[in-house]
């Protein structure tokens, strides 16, 4: 059995030495660093607590005690591929085309995925000087765009949970006006960026929308920032 494993969070690593643990094919798909939330985390919150098969935790001793060990456990055996999976697809079969070992009833699900070949090369190079040599230099640096590659699995599971691209602000999960353009310029932060890139500085009011926990999180943050001084306002707008 041959399974893809869509994520780079907690969820993804133990799914994916599981899964191995018993003798299937993983391949697990990471955009960022493994670790996800809890890498994030620590950085913020690391004696914060969590509950791990029934026991309260620091993220930090969670972190070092439990994710560590598997992440360089599934590293060491090459179950992971640094790639941006793009879609999840029903393959289709030609009518002259077949599966070996099983029907044309069998599922079978294409992974499509965006993958930078400078930095698959670069790697390469690192294990395999010689192979630079035979490339050269000029052919190396000429690559630059992502292109877009696919395999094919019996079974996708997708594993990316919290964290990810936030839904758009405006109705039927579309973008409201003009929010794509002012993202990256306006003062409008997202789930994970809502602690990376925010900042108080120069801010005299803060508007929360959602009771998440990155919600609940940006509270801490702005407790202290908040009772500073007497003109700075907070505002959390949450349905519960």
């Amino acid at each position: 059995m041959k399974m893809a494993i869509i994520g780079s969070g907690p969820q993804a690593i133990f799914c994916a030495h599981y899964f191995d643990s018993i003798g299937a094919e993983v391949v697990l798909f990471q955009k960022d660093a493994l670790g996800g939330n809890v890498r994030f985390l620590l950085d913020y919150f690391p004696e914060m607590e969590i509950e791990f098969q029934g026991e309260k935790r620091t993220l930090k001793n969670f972190w070092q005690q439990s994710l560590v060990p598997v992440i360089k456990e599934i590293e060491e055996k090459r179950l992971t591929k640094a790639a941006d999976v793009l879609r999840v697809q029903k393959r289709f079969l030609h009518s002259d085309e077949s599966i070996h070992n099983h029907s044309r009833l069998h599922d079978l699900f294409r992974v499509v995925y965006s993958v930078n070949p400078k930095e698959a090369i670069l790697r390469q190079l690192e294990e395999n000087p010689e192979m630079f040599k035979q490339l050269g230099e000029q052919v190396v640096n000429s690559l630059h765009s992502p292109v877009e590659s696919f395999e094919d699995f019996d079974i996708v599971i997708e594993a990316r949970g919290r964290g990810k691209e936030s839904l758009p602000l405006g109705p039927s999960q579309s973008w409201a006006l003009n929010e794509i353009n002012i993202r990256s310029t306006a003062a409008i932060y997202y789930e994970k960026n809502m602690l990376s890139q925010f900042s108080l500085e120069g801010k005299t009011h803060v508007l929360i929308v959602g009771n998440n926990p990155s919600a609940a999180l940006v509270l801490l943050r702005c407790k202290e920032w908040l009772f500073e001084k007497d003109e700075r306002r907070l505002t959390w707008v949450t349905p519960t």
